[in-house]
């Protein structure tokens, strides 16, 4: 391993954590495909070092590397319908490294929408998905669209019962 490799495999340990930041803030979620996405970033720097000039750049050269791999990990799971639009996903990687707080509420709500039944979990997902008016989400349950609004804002409720719940919890916990 030479000297440059080694430079490569500190800068890599200083900025993973913000690197991982972006890929969240790009709306990855999941540490699984946080994970995922964060191998490729990986391993895309190693293969591709020699275009790097200056060590001191390697924050911003990885991140154009996060934000091809993010697009590219995107359009892989495109056929999922809580996948956003490539637009959106620039949009958010234009926001730059997230909020600590923030990335543990989305991961606590994910934890508490997995906890809903698969009923209440397919209405979130349809009603939430991008483009898809509420008349249209209706029929496709066999309900008004009233009886929808009801459902959603019952869901909701337990969504943040959830979260109170589980942030008091890790509140309590910390001390």
């Amino acid at each position: 391993m030479d000297t440059r490799e080694k430079d490569l495999i500190r800068e890599i340990g200083k900025h993973e954590r913000g690197l991982r930041a972006f890929i969240r803030s790009s709306g990855i979620y999941r540490p699984e495909d946080v994970d995922e996405v964060m191998q490729e970033v990986l391993v895309k720097a190693w293969s591709k070092l020699d275009q790097l000039k200056e060590m001191e750049d390697f924050p911003k050269w990885a991140v154009v590397i996060a934000r091809y791999e993010v697009l590219n990990f995107r359009k892989k799971k495109a056929r999922d319908r809580l996948v956003l639009s490539e637009t959106v996903t620039e949009l958010l990687m234009e926001e730059g490294e997230e909020d600590e707080d923030r990335i543990v509420m989305l991961d606590q709500l994910e934890e508490c929408v997995n906890k809903l039944n698969s009923n209440q979990q397919e209405l979130v997902k349809t009603a939430y998905a991008p483009g898809i008016p509420m008349e249209e989400v209706a029929q496709s349950f066999g309900v008004k669209a009233n009886a929808i609004y009801q459902k959603l804002w019952r869901i909701r409720q337990k969504l943040a019962h959830c979260m109170k719940s589980s942030l008091d919890l890790d509140i309590k916990g910390a001390f």
